[in-house]
């Protein structure tokens, strides 16, 4: 049984056992509490079991969800970009420059919310997935030739690790495409220092920061409250 269905189950035990708890002691329930009282009592008890289970629902299921209301997959996704030396602040600082001309009052904290709304979904946590393992797979020499020495010399033809951080940008639509793009020739913060690191294989990692930079940077020009609003003819 899944989560909800047990959910569900404690739900109607626990209610069946009030019914049976208010017969053994019918007497004494009369005699002190209402009859309204006690329906009420089982309402309370049984609605907010399912208000519990409803939240989860909206939180996308309780697959993936901890009891705090986590998404598991987004922790893997920020773990991992931690194993490889890349925080969540470095991506935010790099969001921060890239959008801080046009948004004066942005501040740090704003582009951080940004990179972790970027990294809750699953398309860009699956991406991360798959493009760090081909980096540390190709570090322990593991990959097929010629794939494996592609990746050591991390071959300037060899574009699938830009097509891979497309996905991701695309996420915000054309301006996190344009942003990117910047992001890819200008290598500036953590993306830089990635692509600096000889010791370390980062093909697709640092292409991967840079997709997240621009993504989570579209973000913010997209919810921009002082956006210019033009009238419609229609």
């Amino acid at each position: 049984m899944n989560d909800e269905g047990d959910t569900l189950f404690e739900i109607l035990v626990n209610k069946r056992q009030l019914y049976l708890h208010m017969l053994a002691n019918r007497r004494s329930v009369w005699r002190n509490v209402s009859l309204s009282v006690y329906i009420r009592t089982i309402y309370e008890h049984f609605g907010s079991s399912l208000h519990t289970l409803e939240n989860t629902e909206e939180l996308g299921g309780s697959r993936g969800i901890d009891a705090g209301g986590r998404d598991m997959s987004y922790e893997i996704a920020e773990a991992m970009l931690a194993r490889r030396g890349v925080h969540i602040d470095a991506i935010a600082e790099i969001v921060y420059r890239l959008q801080k001309g046009y948004h004066p009052e942005l501040t740090m904290d704003d582009c951080v919310t940004s990179v972790k709304s970027v990294l809750q979904k699953r398309e860009v946590q699956y991406t991360l997935y798959t493009g760090i393992a081909l980096d540390e797979l190709a570090e322990k020499k593991l990959l097929p030739q010629p794939l494996q020495a592609i990746m050591e010399a991390d071959e300037s033809l060899y574009g699938v690790d830009e097509t891979l951080a497309l996905g991701i940008t695309h996420v915000y639509g054309m301006i996190g495409l344009t942003s990117f793009g910047y992001l890819d020739k200008e290598k500036i913060g953590v993306i830089h220092d990635l692509n600096e690191q000889k010791s370390a294989v980062h093909v697709f990692l640092d292409d991967l920061v840079a997709g997240l930079a621009a993504a989570a940077s579209a973000r913010i020009a997209h919810k921009n409250i002082k956006a210019k609003k033009y009238l419609s003819d229609l």
